[in-house]
């Protein structure tokens, strides 16, 4: 998992610059998705390690985070697959080099596209894209 200082970043850097989707937390605060099929936007952060990359005593080295996480734009299911597609590259000019005071996010990676794929997935009504963003954070 990823520390709270990369998801608040994050989460506060989509907040203030994505536009064309609701966000919905689904991660753990029971958002729903829109009522009326619109389509919307959640990140979830996967795994992450933390490496000591010089040595020294532990209180003055830095520290470096290493992770990713997946941001997924629904839309209704029967939209097609370009629309959703779109949001992917969106999302991926939105992400990619971003210094988030000290998160650095480094590579956005296209969705995969084949059938099945972990990258598609469907909540109900809905059908998504997830881009993988990779991210490395150092801290004292």
């Amino acid at each position: 998992m990823s520390g709270l200082k990369v998801r608040t970043e994050v989460n506060d850097y989509l907040t203030a610059n994505w536009t064309d989707t609701v966000i919905v937390d689904a991660e753990n605060q029971f958002s729903t998705p829109p009522p009326d099929l619109a389509p919307w936007l959640t990140v979830m952060y996967l795994g992450a390690t933390e490496q000591q990359p010089c040595l020294g005593p532990l209180d003055t080295v830095r520290k470096r985070e290493i992770g990713s996480f997946n941001a997924i734009v629904f839309v209704a299911s029967g939209t097609g697959w370009d629309v959703a597609l779109q949001y992917a590259e969106d999302l991926r000019t939105l992400l990619r080099g971003q210094n988030l005071n000290g998160v650095m996010l480094q590579t956005v990676d296209p969705p995969d596209t084949a059938i099945p794929s972990q990258a598609q997935s469907s909540q109900g009504n809905f059908f998504g894209y997830a881009v993988s963003c990779q991210y490395e954070y150092d801290y004292f």
